[in-house]
């Protein structure tokens, strides 16, 4: 038996011994469950949160339980990386505290064999991935806030950026419900605007079922309008959160948040956007209509695909468009842009390029075709020149 192979034998050897009187395991999740990486309860004693399941936006139970003496593979502190991990807990003979056992085999494969350790000296050897933040809101009276200095660049110039606590007053919508009603404002991050870049859509006031405001109330909205709210979210933008508001609202509790729809990723800021369209008939219609302010000059590159709603006919293709808006001036295109598609339809279906000097914007449109439903989808990217960006 060489020495790694006595060192295992002798750890099981205690282990069994600590075992002794304690029940069968059971299954838990660790932390807090909220979404904040909390999971030191007491320091001091050794004791963390641990919870047992998600109910919409809340978690429910929450408890402690005494964290190991030895390496159970998790590190004693607070992550957000570990909480939430699946463990197993055992109770001692009298009935009292539970006591952390193990990861559960679960967490182990959700973390690809590793433990929460190895996991730790893992990320430690990668600082670049160390130091990204997730953008995770919270409510300071009726305002959403993001604590933090977050770094980010202009998806169109490529400039660095800075948002120093970027926040979004939500009191003129809690104003505008009356007795009764609640909504759902969809929070999203604006790297396009140079202030204000927390930003909102929001659902239509309803008139709630349950007493306001209530886990019973909160869930009356779901999945299904959640995730609509996310794909109205503007391009070039990044999710950050749902939050709840209700009549009568004088702060947002950390209940009032969706942590079960956050944007509980890494930030990468997007390299293109899409626009979709359906049509009806031979309208030309704006797909893409990019406003431009004063002394702003701006490219448009992008494809597009138009399938007819059988799928007996499509249109493909190419386009590239530039446009610029002098101090004092409308927008102009600079020339005819370019076009290149292949279609095998019956009739004339198109994209092209404009200039709206009503709404000072560079258009991308389509057309289709009369009496045939079409529907459109296009990526494109922008390039932004700007006195101001």
């Amino acid at each position: 038996m060489n020495p790694a192979q006595r060192k295992a034998y002798l750890e099981s050897i205690v282990q069994m011994g600590r075992s002794i009187g304690f029940t069968e395991a059971s299954h838990a999740k660790l932390g807090y469950g909220d979404g904040s990486g909390r999971i030191v309860e007491n320091q001091t004693l050794r004791r963390a949160y641990i919870h047992y399941g998600d109910k919409g936006s809340e978690t429910d139970p929450r408890g402690v339980a005494y964290f190991p003496s030895w390496d159970c593979g998790i590190p004693f502190e607070d992550s957000k990386i570990n909480e939430g991990l699946d463990i197993e807990l055992r109770k001692p003979p009298d009935g009292g505290v539970p006591e952390i056992f193990r990861i559960h085999p679960t967490g182990i494969q959700a973390k690809g064999g590793r433990t929460g350790s190895e996991e730790k000296l893992d990320i430690a050897l990668q600082p670049s991935i160390a130091q990204l933040g997730i953008l995770r809101p919270s409510g300071v009276g009726t305002d959403a806030i993001i604590d933090e200095i977050y770094p980010y660049r202009h998806p169109f110039t490529g400039r660095a950026k800075i948002a120093v606590n970027p926040s979004l007053a939500l009191a003129a919508d809690i104003a505008a419900l009356t007795a009764g009603q609640h909504q759902v404002a969809y929070v999203y991050f604006d790297p396009t605007r140079t202030s204000n870049q927390l930003q909102r859509v929001l659902t239509s006031a309803a008139t709630a079922s349950f007493t306001l405001p209530s886990v019973a109330s909160r869930g009356e909205f779901g999945a299904s309008t959640i995730y609509s709210l996310m794909n109205s979210v503007p391009a070039f933008c990044y999710d950050i959160g749902a939050v709840y508001l209700y009549y009568g609202q004088t702060s947002i509790a950390e209940a009032d948040w969706y942590r079960k729809y956050n944007s509980r990723r890494v930030i990468n800021e997007p390299l293109e956007a899409m626009a979709r369209l359906t049509t009806s008939d031979a309208t030309t219609t704006d797909v893409i209509a990019f406003a431009l302010s004063e002394l702003q000059a701006v490219t448009l590159t992008g494809r597009f695909l138009g399938t007819k709603s059988d799928y007996s006919a499509a249109i493909g293709g190419t386009f590239r468009g530039t446009w610029r808006r002098a101090s004092g001036g409308n927008v102009t295109m600079i020339g005819l842009g370019t076009v290149t598609s292949e279609e095998d339809s019956s009739g004339t279906p198109a994209v092209t390029l404009a200039a709206d000097t009503t709404n000072q914007t560079g258009d991308v449109r389509v057309t289709g075709i009369a009496a045939e439903t079409w529907t459109w989808v296009l990526w494109y990217q922008a390039v932004l020149i700007s006195s101001a960006a």
